[in-house]
């Protein structure tokens, strides 16, 4: 027993971590679950880049969006009425698959529109 002490206590100084059993198991598992989640989300987010199809202005729009831009400024920005920008803001949000601002950045940031 106090030969082991002796050993955690050299092999944490060298920077070993130590753990019961039964914490490693819990943490190999949900950094399993946290890297499926990963993965899952960037395929989704692949597939949602290969499905979208922004016409050049939407594009231009979306990408003033996720610079976190708001209506009225991209439509000083653009020389156009905010409210056809609002019109492509929500043609926007249909073709990408949210229904409020903040959810849209996340995705076109994401996306590098």
């Amino acid at each position: 027993e106090g030969r082991r002490l002796i050993e955690a206590i050299r092999d944490a100084a060298a920077g070993q971590l130590m753990m019961p059993a039964v914490i490693a198991a819990k943490l190999a598992a949900n950094l399993t679950r946290l890297s499926a989640a990963a993965e899952l989300t960037s395929g989704s987010l692949h597939a949602i880049q290969n499905e979208i199809r922004l016409t050049g202005r939407e594009a231009e729009i979306a990408s003033l969006m996720a610079q976190g831009l708001t209506n009225k400024q991209i439509a000083k920005a653009l020389y156009m009425h905010e409210g056809t920008i609002r019109n492509y803001v929500s043609v926007i949000y249909s073709k990408i698959g949210v229904s409020d601002r903040a959810k849209a950045m996340l995705v076109l940031k994401q996306l590098q529109l």
